[in-house]
């Protein structure tokens, strides 16, 4: 199998990220227009949106056999850009700062995670 070059793992991973986002923004429409508290859902929401953050990572330093770590985190900040400028999740400066470095973050942890991860495993993607 040929293997993918930063910027494929790395838009691979913005392009799962933007689908799951979308899905949880359609998720939490629902919630918000069919439910009485819609107040218990939002910390679970929050919860599972850093997750895609990491998820994204993950996906992009598992794709690759080294740099796992970088990749991850520029894929957590592609993750955190799309998110800001596609589903408008922050409209102050702070709100954009805080979201960018959570992004950042994050994405470096999931990259991290990759690590775990044998090459051979890889082979199967």
């Amino acid at each position: 199998m040929k293997t993918l070059n930063n910027t494929q793992a790395v838009l691979i991973s913005a392009a799962l990220f933007i689908c799951l986002f979308f899905l949880l923004t359609l998720g939490s429409n629902y919630l918000a227009n069919n439910s009485q508290n819609f107040v218990v859902y939002l910390h679970w929401l929050n919860f599972v949106a850093y997750v895609l953050y990491i998820l994204g990572g993950f996906v992009a330093g598992i794709l690759l056999k080294q740099n796992k770590i970088i990749v991850g985190l520029v894929a957590g900040l592609i993750s955190a850009v799309s998110a800001i400028l596609m589903f408008g999740v922050a409209h102050e400066a702070f709100g954009i700062f805080a979201t960018l470095v959570s992004g950042l973050v994050l994405g470096g942890i999931g990259g991290g995670l990759s690590l775990l991860f044998k090459r051979k495993f890889t082979n199967a993607l």
